[in-house]
C-alpha cells in the first residue's frame, strides 16, 4: 500500500470504528450504520452466523448503488488506486470489492483490515532504530515554537508538530482553542505517517511530556526526543506579550475568564480577581505580561536570553531569521 501513489483510501466500517481510529486521510463509506452493526453482531453472537450474514445482506443491498456513487465522487483522478479496508479484511471489504469490480469500478482491498495496519504502527514504533534523530525546541510560552515549526516545514525541513497532531496546547489557556483530541490509535498512526514521509535521519519537533492531554508521546519517540539535539528559543517580554495578544485576545472575554479561573492556585485570589478586571476591561497586553511573569516562566524556567547551555541559542524576535539560523545549523 505504502508503495502505490495516487491511493484513496476507504474505510467501510461503522462511524464509530472510524472515530476510534484509522489509516490517515481515509475516507469512511460505512456499509453499516452503528446501529445496523450492533444489530448483526447480535445475531452472530446470540443465532448463527449465516442468520447474520443473511440479515447483513438485507441491511446493505438496498444502500450498494449508493455507496457505489460515493466510492466515486470520492475518486475523480482515473489513476487514482482506491483501496477498501474494514477490521480484518473480511467479508466487509472484499463483498464491496467485489461488487464495485462487477459494476466496472476496479478497487482493491487491504489484506488482514485495519488490524493489520495498526499491528505495523504498533511494531514499527516499537523499534527506536526506526526513529529519526529529534531535534527539539526548548522555550518559554511566546517564543513562537509553533510558528517556528510551521515555517520550518514551509521551508522543506520535517518537522512534528506534535500539539497539532493531538489537538492539545498544554496549557489552560492554550485548551481555549478547543476541539477533542483524537484515539490514542489516531495519534500513534499521524506520528507514524510523518516518520514514514521523512527522507531525512532527523526531525524538528517541540519540547513536551510525555503526556499530552489524554494522550501518551510512544516511547520511542520520547527517548529519541532526551537524546537529541536541544535548541533554546528566546525573544523580548514585548515579543512574547504581542504573540500573546495575538494568540488568544480575540477570543470570548468569558472563555479566556474561565481559562483565568482555572489559576486561583497558582496565582492566589487576589492576583485573580485582577486579572478578571483586566480582561473586562480589554487590557490584554497587561493581561499576558501578568501571565507570563507569574505563571508561565516560573512554570517552565526556561533562560530568559542567550545561553550556552544548549546545542544551539536562538533569539525569535523575528521568527524568518531564526528559521534560517537553525535551518543553517542542521546543514
Amino acid at each position: 500500500m505504502r508503495e502505490l501513489h495516487n491511493v484513496i483510501s476507504i474505510d467501510v466500517r461503522s462511524p464509530s470504528e472510524y472515530k476510534e481510529g484509522t489509516i490517515p486521510g481515509a475516507i469512511n463509506i460505512p456499509l453499516f450504520e452503528d446501529e445496523e452493526r450492533t444489530k448483526v453482531g447480535t445475531v452472530y453472537k446470540q443465532i448463527c452466523t449465516e442468520r447474520a450474514k443473511d440479515l447483513g445482506y438485507k441491511i446493505v443491498e438496498p444502500k450498494l448503488p449508493h455507496i457505489l456513487e460515493q466510492i466515486k465522487s470520492a475518486s475523480q483522478n482515473v489513476d487514482d488506486n482506491i483501496i477498501l479496508f474494514c477490521w480484518r479484511g473480511g467479508m466487509r471489504s472484499q463483498s464491496l470489492k467485489d461488487y464495485c469490480n462487477e459494476m466496472g469500478l476496479k478497487v482493491v482491498y487491504l489484506s488482514g483490515g485495519y488490524k493489520a495496519y495498526r499491528r505495523l504502527v504498533h511494531s514499527f514504533l516499537s523499534d527506536i532504530t526506526n526513529i529519526p534523530e529529534m531535534v527539539v525546541l526548548n522555550g518559554l510560552t511566546g517564543v513562537g515554537k509553533t510558528d517556528l515549526l510551521s515555517l520550518l516545514s514551509e521551508r522543506k525541513i520535517p518537522t512534528i508538530d506534535i500539539e497539532k497532531i493531538a489537538n492539545n496546547r498544554g496549557s489552560v489557556f492554550g485548551q481555549i482553542h478547543g476541539g477533542n483530541q483524537p484515539s490514542q490509535k489516531a495519534f500513534e498512526a499521524e506520528i507514524f505517517e510523518n516518520v514514514c514521509n521523512n527522507q531525512l535521519n532527523y526531525s524538528v519537533i517541540e519540547c513536551e511530556s510525555k503526556r499530552i492531554g489524554k494522550l501518551y508521546i510512544p516511547d520511542s519517540v520520547f527517548q529519541k526526543m532526551k537524546t537529541g539535539k536541544q535548541i533554546h528559543l528566546y525573544a523580548s517580554l514585548k515579543t512574547r506579550v504581542d504573540r500573546l495578544i495575538v494568540d488568544y485576545a480575540t477570543f470570548p472575554e468569558e472563555r479566556l475568564i474561565d481559562a483565568i479561573l482555572h489559576l486561583k492556585k497558582a496565582l492566589g485570589r487576589n492576583k485573580m480577581n485582577n486579572l478578571i478586571d483586566l480582561v473586562n476591561e480589554k487590557r490584554f497586553d497587561e493581561v499576558a505580561t501578568i501571565l507570563l511573569k507569574d505563571y508561565y516562566d516560573p512554570l517552565y524556567g526556561y533562560p530568559t536570553g542567550k545561553v550556552a547551555d544548549y546545542d544551539l541559542s536562538v533569539n525569535c524576535d523575528n521568527l524568518n531569521h531564526a528559521a534560517e539560523e537553525i535551518i543553517d545549523y542542521l546543514k
